[in-house]
């Protein structure tokens, strides 16, 4: 299954890499200033499948169907962020990673 994963560098500052297993399929090349940006940026090179996997800083927050990242990566970026937080909420030092 493909898989976006985005990482936070700092405040206003992220990457991301879309992989299929094991293999990188594109890493952006510039900061991107947004999850909703990096999430946008990834779905113009996904592949022809169905589903596709979200992760934020090294966690996994779901499984999401690739029309909805295409219809919408506002609100697959704000579903993410609300994801994460109620992780980090419950877990104590879990956002420190």
């Amino acid at each position: 299954m493909q898989r976006v994963s985005i990482a936070r560098l700092q405040s206003g500052c992220y990457v991301w890499a879309l992989t299929y297993g094991h293999e990188t399929i594109h890493e952006n090349e510039d900061l991107s200033p947004s999850i909703e940006a990096c999430l946008a940026e990834a779905a113009e090179v996904v592949l022809d499948e169905p589903l596709i996997e979200i992760s934020y800083r090294g966690v996994t927050t779901g499984t999401i169907p690739v029309a909805r990242l295409l219809g919408d990566s506002a609100a697959v970026a704000d579903w993410m962020v609300a994801e994460y937080a109620a992780l980090a909420q419950w877990i104590p030092g879990f956002d420190e990673h």
